[in-house]
């Protein structure tokens, strides 16, 4: 199940070899965790678009076959919280393995960053990563709307239903499915170009004082977001499965 994992893992680990590598020659200097974070929120999104996508197909199914119903999707259903836990168990341990690395690069960096911070090229890399830690607030709405997906089909399992009631509930699916994916999917890409620019920013030039200041308030907020996340997908999968088992 947590296969889907291994890509933001993989992505997460070369980036991290690649800035310390150039570090280490002096090329560069930068917060590494506000710098991996774009990719590191891969853990989240990309178990929210590959599960709703099956999830979609669970549908499909139904629709071609006439049988099934909600106990043909129920594991589809769970595999969204369940994957979006694991993920975010992920997003934590490589912030805080960036977060150590950091510590580490800060203290070699010593001085170089306060000469730093009057570079017009370094004061345009710390713009750059500190705009990409607005991505934590996307990524937190995407969570939110895959997380309802599941729900509304719970929804439907606890609840006898009208005609009307079901084609309502049906559409609303639907929408907020597409809506899920359509945006996890432009939201990955996002990521994975603030994250190329982000391996630049770092290993190429010196980052001023001020964004690695401001790096630890941005990985605190991807931390926070990512325990809300886990507590919150805990209860979504006991909920489910009461709701989905009856």
């Amino acid at each position: 199940m947590n296969t889907i994992l291994i890509v933001p893992g993989i992505l997460s680990a070369v980036w991290l070899t690649i800035c310390l590598w150039e570090m280490r020659k002096g090329r560069g200097s930068g917060p590494l965790a506000i710098g991996v974070l774009p990719i590191a929120l891969l853990f989240m999104t990309v178990p929210a678009v590959v599960r709703i996508a099956q999830l979609i197909g669970g549908f499909q199914q139904i629709a071609q076959t006439g049988a099934g119903g909600v106990a043909a999707v129920a594991p589809f259903c769970l595999a969204i919280p369940r994957g979006l836990r694991v993920g975010a168990i992920g997003l934590l341990a490589t912030g805080c393995v960036a977060a150590a690395l950091q510590a580490r690069a800060r203290v070699d960096a010593g001085e170089e960053t306060t000469a730093a911070a009057a570079d017009a090229r370094s004061t345009l890399a710390a713009w750059v990563l500190a705009i990409s830690s607005i991505l934590i607030l996307a990524v937190a709405l995407e969570v939110a709307v895959a997380r309802g997906v599941p729900h509304l089909v719970s929804r439907g399992a606890v609840k006898t239903l009208t005609q009307p009631e079901l084609a309502d509930l049906s559409r609303e699916i639907s929408v907020q499915s597409v809506r899920a994916m359509i945006g996890g999917v432009a939201l990955i890409a996002v990521l994975f170009v603030f994250g190329v620019a982000n391996l630049v920013a770092i290993t190429r030039v010196k980052a001023p004082d001020w964004i690695w200041k401001y790096s630890w308030f941005a990985l605190a907020g991807a931390i926070l977001i990512a325990a809300w996340l886990i507590v919150g997908a805990t209860a979504d999968i006991k909920a489910l499965e009461r709701a989905l088992s009856t």
